[in-house]
C-alpha cells in the first residue's frame, strides 16, 4: 500500500544484488573483430549460483540469461551498458568500457 515502507529484508535483497553485479565479470573479456566477448558467473552474496539473471545490451533485445551454474556469455559493441535483472531485485547497468 502506499506510505508504507518494505520489509528490512526486501532492502537488504536489493543491495545484495547490487554486490553481485559488482562481481559479475568473474569471467573474461575478449576482444574479437568489433565486438567484444563477455562472460562471467553471477553468484549471489553466499557465493552460490544465481540462475535465471537477464543479462541485456541496454536500448536493445538482445541479451541472455545466466545458466543454472550461473554463467553467461555474450558478443556485445565495445561500447556497450549491460543491464542486469532479476525478478525482485533492482536493475544495475555496467558500462564494460569503465569496468
Amino acid at each position: 500500500m502506499m506510505g508504507e515502507s518494505l520489509p528490512l529484508e526486501n532492502y537488504q535483497r536489493v543491495g545484495r544484488f547490487i554486490l553481485l553485479t559488482l562481481f559479475i565479470f568473474f569471467g573474461h573479456v575478449a576482444s574479437a573483430q568489433s565486438d567484444l566477448q563477455v562472460s562471467g558467473t553471477i553468484l549471489d552474496s553466499s557465493g552460490q549460483p544465481l540462475p535465471g539473471v537477464n543479462i541485456v545490451i541496454k536500448g536493445t533485445s538482445n541479451g541472455t540469461v545466466s545458466a543454472l551454474d550461473g554463467k553467461y556469455s555474450l558478443n556485445v559493441p565495445a561500447d556497450a551498458i549491460l543491464v542486469f535483472s532479476f525478478v525482485g531485485f533492482s536493475s544495475h547497468s555496467i558500462d564494460i568500457l569503465t569496468w
